[in-house]
């Protein structure tokens, strides 16, 4: 054996004989005399078990930290408990050993000339374990406090956002759903006004009403850190509603508030409440609030047909359209300077048209541009007009320059409203400038994540920029969004029909409403099937029951070779119904027509660009 001196010459034993043994001196300990001590003394043992412990004790306490609504730092304290009682179970399994006579002082280790373990360096290389041994712990925490966010949803922490739940109804009778509905959505549009606080579209916070769904996930799919939820209660002339703030991700209470008040006080309710969500989120946010609406009704019973008019409205079937626009005359009636309901009619009033025919449609037309106006006239520094305003002067009035000069002037009321990029995205449509098209109406799904009309729209955009897969894919996410919305099925259709698949397309059509956007589609993929009889009945009934659908007409027409048909029934529509032909320049219909030398001089006839 090696003795203190380095010198083994003599007996194997490093003694000459005569001689008394003399002990041998300890050497410093290496980094492998301490990995063996360590093994010795069982302390990677303790190291995993204690690993093992500490992650079922994370994994038991969430739950229970969110179950009991308890704050975000117990779940600090805890992982801090944990961290500070790794360094100690290490110390203890170093010095004392676990035996059958019960616990003992681990002994040091056997035989002469052994190794000894400076107090520094034992000191240091124990903190670096404990380091290693605590990564995987540290690595944890940080993804669960990082989450998995939906797309888009990294832009929506990096500056305070909340998301807008429904109010609950309260109300005994439980009829007053539409009321909490419109307060929630009223204080919704106040604080989506307010500079650097992001806070997504109505369609998508109000998704959620009536699913079980915990609130961080609600939060993780809208991107937001925080959630505004209440009550509303309604007796006679009294409203008695109760807000609260709610760190998402913890469940704990930012800030609470009931109000009791006449109902009279409804608008001085939902701004309070506005305000004190903002300070609740950031102090600095109250300096680049915008100012509260102007356009105010005093007139209790006025406001609340508003509300009922804008659920209805939201429905968006035949039936919910009709009792919407005679709901909404009825706040007119009764105010007749509020704008919103002026707005609103506007919207009502048009798409009640689409289910209207002849001179019923045009009168509805003509209600809905005069309604755009007079909310124009009544709030013009209020983006509530100018969003319907334009549409109608895109779709109906043709009338480019008015319809650019009315997303001017309410985007730079409102950028972040998705009614006025929704109406940006058909105009840039109607112009054909597809791509940038695509564009906005990203930003508007960004805004509106869970809208399934908004989402169908970036569907069309795509179709028309010929982006085919990922068409298909938002036309799908849209139906998942409402299954019983089914516009996303044309898109479907086109898609399939422009990748050389008729048959499929065919499947598609045949969901849609009867109609003659359906009847159109499927003439046009029958034809495509070589199926010449089918198509050419098709045709017949959409020109018997739809004549005034000239710009379909003439695009099936189109499609069927028959060039001089189309543009003789086009000729036509510029002359009896130019509305009709708002989208020349994108829809799928006239595209057969796009190369045709006659095809430009329409577009010139339109007032549109021509490529």
């Amino acid at each position: 054996m090696v003795d203190g001196t380095g010198d083994d010459r003599g007996s194997s034993t490093g003694v000459k004989p005569g001689e008394a043994p003399v002990p041998a001196s300890p050497r410093k300990a290496t980094l492998g005399d301490l990995l063996v001590e360590l093994r010795r003394r069982r302390v990677f043992r303790v190291m995993v078990g204690y690993g093992i412990f500490a992650f079922a004790v994370l994994q038991v306490t969430e739950p229970i930290m969110h179950g009991a609504h308890l704050p975000e730092w117990v779940l600090t304290v805890v992982l801090g408990a944990l961290a500070l009682g790794f360094p100690v179970a290490l110390i203890l399994a170093w010095v004392f050993d676990l035996t059958a006579q019960g616990v003992r002082r681990t002994p040091p280790a056997r035989g002469s000339g052994g190794t000894y373990f400076s107090r520094g360096r034992l000191a240091a290389l124990l903190v670096g374990a404990v380091l290693v041994g605590a990564l995987p712990g540290v690595a944890w925490y940080l993804w669960k406090q990082s989450g998995e966010r939906e797309p888009g949803a990294a832009t929506a922490v990096a500056t305070p956002s909340i998301a807008v739940l429904p109010f609950a109804d309260m109300s005994p009778p439980k009829d007053q759903d539409y009321f909490s509905e419109g307060v929630a959505g009223e204080i919704l549009d106040a604080l989506s006004r307010v500079r650097g606080l992001r806070v997504p579209g109505r369609s998508s916070s109000f998704w959620f009403k009536g699913k079980n769904v915990e609130p961080a996930e609600i939060a993780r799919k809208l991107g937001v850190t925080h959630l505004l939820e209440g009550t509303v209660q309604r007796s006679g002339s009294k409203v008695r509603i109760s807000a609260e703030v709610v760190n998402a991700s913890s469940g704990g209470r930012v800030w609470s508030q009931t109000y009791e008040r006449e109902i009279a006080d409804i608008f001085t309710i939902q701004d309070e409440i506005a305000r004190s969500v903002v300070l609740a989120l950031a102090p600095v946010l109250l300096a680049g609030s915008a100012p509260l609406p102007s356009s105010r009704t005093s007139d209790p019973e006025a406001y609340r047909l508003f509300l009922l008019g804008r659920f209805l409205n939201g429905q968006a079937t035949r039936e919910s359209l009709e009792q919407a626009v005679e709901t909404l005359e009825r706040s007119a009636a009764i105010d007749p300077r509020f704008a919103p309901t002026q707005a609103l009619l506007a919207f009502a009033y048009g798409n009640l048209a689409n289910y209207r025919k002849g001179q019923e449609s045009l009168r509805l037309r003509k209600a809905a541009k005069a309604a755009s106006e007079q909310a124009v006239a009544l709030a013009p520094s209020s983006a509530w007009g100018y969003a319907p305003r334009a549409w109608y002067r895109t779709s109906y009035d043709l009338d480019w320059e008015g319809a650019a000069a009315d997303l001017d002037r309410g985007l730079a009321i409102d950028p972040a409203s998705e009614f006025m990029l929704n109406a940006q995205a058909m105009f840039l449509l109607s112009q054909g400038r597809t791509h940038e098209a695509v564009e906005v109406q990203r930003r508007t799904v960004d805004r509106d994540p869970l809208s399934a009309i908004h989402t169908f729209v970036l569907a069309l955009a795509l179709l028309e920029d010929t982006q085919y897969p990922e068409a298909r894919e938002w036309a799908r996410r849209a139906q998942e969004l409402s299954p019983g919305y089914l516009s996303p099925y044309a898109i479907l259709g086109w898609v399939a029909l422009s990748t050389g698949n008729p048959q499929e397309a065919i499947a598609s059509w045949e969901k849609l409403p009867d109609g003659p956007g359906r009847i159109a589609a499927m003439a046009v993929a029958l034809n495509a099937l070589g199926r010449e009889r089918e198509s050419l009945d098709a045709l017949a009934r959409l020109e018997r029951e739809r004549p005034d659908a000239l710009g379909i007409i003439a695009g099936v027409r189109a499609w069927r070779g028959d060039l001089d048909g189309a543009f003789d029934v086009l000729h036509r529509a510029v002359r009896e119904e130019r509305g009709s032909l708002w989208n020349a320049k994108f829809t799928r219909l006239l595209l057969p027509l796009r190369g045709d030398p006659r095809f430009s001089d329409l577009l010139r006839r339109l007032n549109l660009p021509v490529d």
